[in-house]
Formats: C-alpha cells, sequence, structure tokens
C-alpha cells in the first residue's frame, strides 16, 4: 500500500519520539546517525506543515532545522554531508533565515583520519560535491569562486552524456551569476516538465508535492534579487518570496543549545 503524506507525517512523529527516547538513554549525548534521522523527521514535518496545515511558518522553522542538524554534523563530526544531495541545501535556503544562511555557507568537511577526504579537493576534481559547494558560494555572492566551479563543470561534467542531467544545473548557476532572470526561467520549466520531473525527483511521495532541483533555484533566485516565476504547481509560489519568520526557535531540542 502506497503511503499517504499523513501516513508518513504519523510514522515520522513516531520515529522522532523513539529518537528522543534513545538520546535521553544517552544522556544527551549526539551522535551523526541520530541528526540524520531528527532531518528526516523535520523534513517531513515542514512539507507536512505546509500542504496538511497550510501553515508556511512553521514549515520554515521545520526546514531552518534541518539546516541545523547539517551544521552541526559538519561542524562537529565532520560530516560530508553535502555529498547527499543537492536538498540537503534547499530546505535551509527555503527556510529564510538569512543570518544562518550565511553561517551556513561557510560550512565544509576535511580531510581527516577517519577517511573523509577534503571537500575542496573533491571540488576541484569535479565530484559531484561540486554542484552544493557552488550553491554555498552563491549564497556568499562569492562570484569568483562560482566561476571557477563553472569552468571545473565545463571541463569535466557537463558535455559527458553520462551527466547530461545536470546541465541545467551548470545553466542556473552561470544564469544566477550573469543576473540573467529569463533564463532561469526557461531552465526551470524545462526542470518542472513531467520527463525531468520523474528523473530529478526519485521519491514517489515528495514528487507528488514539489520538484526539486527546481523550487529549491527557484527560491536561491529570488534570494539574490531575481524574482523568478515558475508555471508549475510543485513549485508553490508561497515559498518563493522573502520573508523570514520573527524568530526562529532552537529550543525544541535541547542538544541545539549545547551546539552553536
Amino acid at each position: 500500500m502506497l503511503l499517504t503524506l499523513g501516513n508518513y507525517t504519523e510514522l515520522a512523529i513516531k520515529d522522532e519520539k523513539e529518537r528522543r527516547e534513545l538520546l535521553a538513554q544517552r544522556n544527551g549525548e549526539i551522535w551523526n546517525g541520530l541528526l540524520r534521522g531528527f532531518w528526516e523527521d523535520n523534513q517531513t514535518f515542514g512539507i507536512a506543515s505546509f500542504f496538511l496545515g497550510h501553515d508556511l511558518m512553521k514549515a520554515k522553522q521545520h526546514f531552518y532545522l534541518c539546516g541545523r542538524f547539517e551544521e552541526i554534523s559538519v561542524k562537529y563530526f565532520n560530516s560530508q554531508v553535502f555529498d547527499y544531495g543537492l536538498s540537503r541545501m534547499f530546505y535551509p535556503i527555503l527556510s529564510d533565515n538569512l543570518p544562518f544562511l550565511r553561517r551556513f555557507a561557510e560550512l565544509k568537511y576535511k580531510k581527516d583520519d577517519k577517511g573523509v577526504p577534503d571537500m575542496e579537493e573533491l571540488v576541484l576534481k569535479g565530484e559531484g560535491v561540486l554542484f552544493c559547494h557552488s550553491i554555498l558560494m552563491i549564497l556568499k555572492e562569492d562570484w569568483e569562486m562560482l566561476g571557477r566551479n563553472l569552468n571545473i563543470m565545463e571541463m569535466k561534467i557537463i558535455n559527458k552524456k553520462k551527466n547530461e542531467l545536470l546541465k541545467p544545473d551548470y545553466i542556473i548557476y552561470k544564469a544566477i551569476m550573469e543576473r540573467d532572470q529569463k533564463t532561469i526561467e526557461g531552465t526551470l520549466e524545462q526542470l518542472v516538465s513531467p520527463k525531468m520531473h520523474a528523473k530529478r525527483n526519485e521519491y514517489k511521495l515528495l514528487a507528488q508535492y514539489l520538484s526539486f532541483p527546481a523550487l529549491g533555484y527557484a527560491k536561491l533566485a529570488w534570494q539574490m534579487g531575481l524574482q523568478v516565476t515558475v508555471n508549475s504547481p510543485l513549485v508553490p509560489k508561497e515559498f518563493l518570496p522573502v520573508v523570514p519568520r520573527e524568530s526562529y526557535e532552537d529550543s525544541s531540542y535541547d542538544f541545539l543549545i549545547k551546539y552553536p
């Protein structure tokens, strides 16, 4: 039986309760897998808050929490969260917590004695993290570094047939840098086309509601002052204007206070 968003939210509530109980058993000592679990819970809570609860500001709080879990995961566990996919970037961006995003944009994992490679070295090699890194550079408005990344994409990625699906990402990064709103809008329309949406959104339940990376890129463009429009219900227009909450709370998880 296929789960509905309501069913999935009920499961997330149950899972989150169990994670909190495990955390209490360990006297509040967090671990990386726990953070991944809380990230998944709040991803679900955020989507449900908007589509079932019709509460955009509550959704933004949950998406901010997704970003906080990632921040802790990178800063304190040197986790390679930026290798996990573009959605790891987009939920914090959708939160509209601009001071937090400036901090988030500085995150990077580093080479260590546990086998984690240096993020910058992987970027230079043209590995998958290059795309998340490019979004971080846009958030920082570091156009020189973004230009370098675009050159790496041109040399090592987008001209290979196997990477054809990634060409729209390159086009959007370049168009944001060049402030070419028309090109961004045209590329977003490609990303929400049925064929491309199906290829880029393998998680079928979520794909009924949102189209990534289109929504994330549209929001990123708005944060850069480019008020793009996308003619698709999978890119809800309510998410696009930059309207922060009055405040963002860490208090729902005690350990967030301990890990600034």
